[in-house]
Order: C-alpha cells, then structure tokens, then sequence
C-alpha cells in the first residue's frame, strides 16, 4: 500500500526446470466497509510486458472506471461533512468506462527501436467503440542524438456534462 492507498502486489518466480506455477491472489474486499452500497468511483488497471526475445518486447493491460457523477451545484460541504443536494433538471449516474491496450517495441537493431500498438476504448453506450493506432520509430545515430518519427491518434471520450447537460455543471 503506497501513500495513495494504492495496492501493488508484483509475483516473480524462477526456475531450473518445467514447473507448473500459479502466482494468484484471491483476496476480496468491500471498498466502502460493509454496508457501504454500491461500488461506484472504482478504478481497475492491469498491465503484462514481456521481453519475449532480445529485440522484441510485449506489452498489453486493460483498464476500467466506474464512476458517480453528480450536479457541482448539487453538493454543499460544512467542514469535514460533505452533503449531496440533488437539484437541478439532470439526474446523477453511473458510467462504466473500459479499455484494453497492446505495443509491441521491435529493436533490430541496437540504434533502431518500432513501436507498434493500437487501444480500444469503450464508452457504455455514450459513445461508439474506438480503435486508436500509433507507430514509432526511433533512431540513435550516435550516442546523444535520438531522431523520432512519430504517428498517432487519440480521441477525447464524451464528457458526462456535454451528453448529459448544457451547462457543463458536473465534475
């Protein structure tokens, strides 16, 4: 557990022979303590690399969010105490934000580094489904000069505010 309250467990293993192996852990928690409702402003990362042969390099992960969005006029705080005041013509709600990403970083050579890779992303219903690609090529003709060429695209999720409201008061 770091400062953030964020939970890192990393498994290594090794060795001289085949083994089966299963590096798992299956502990649950209620986030909120028991009785805290539903699960709502959760966030979930999983990443993998894998150096599968000298001049190739894997990585891949998924993510996903579920968050609770609320009016910002809707929330009045008198000090430690916060107090939700739903007001207003736009209801609060939920929405589950997911995505899966791949690379592949190919060095053929020492001075020559590819990168390929593409992330999907989806929007629970607020938005189409996308496929972002990049590619990268990076080139070392001497030891302090690194020349890029670099292509990609990104694309900008909708906003809770600008499918729910016209008046972007959300947070």
């Amino acid at each position: 557990l770091d400062a953030r309250n964020n939970l890192r467990i990393d498994y290594s293993a090794t060795t001289d022979a085949p083994t089966v192996l299963n590096l798992t852990n299956h502990s649950y928690w209620i986030l909120g303590g028991v009785g805290s409702g539903t699960i709502n402003n959760y966030q979930l990362k999983l990443t993998y690399e894998r150096q599968v042969l000298e001049s190739l390099n894997l990585i891949g992960g998924l993510d996903g969010l579920m968050a609770r969005f609320y009016r910002s006029d809707a929330i009045s705080t008198s000090g430690a105490d916060v107090l939700l005041r739903p007001q207003g013509y736009t209801e609060p709600g939920t929405w589950l934000l997911g995505g899966a990403f791949a690379q592949a970083v190919f060095t053929p050579i020492k001075q020559v580094d590819l990168t390929l890779g593409a992330r999907f992303d989806t929007f629970e219903d607020e938005a189409d489904p996308r496929l972002t690609p990049r590619v990268g090529l990076v080139v070392k003709p001497i030891e302090d000069l690194a020349i890029k060429l670099l292509y990609g695209q990104s694309y900008l999720a909708p906003m809770w505010a600008h499918t729910r409201a016209n008046d972007g008061n959300f947070f």
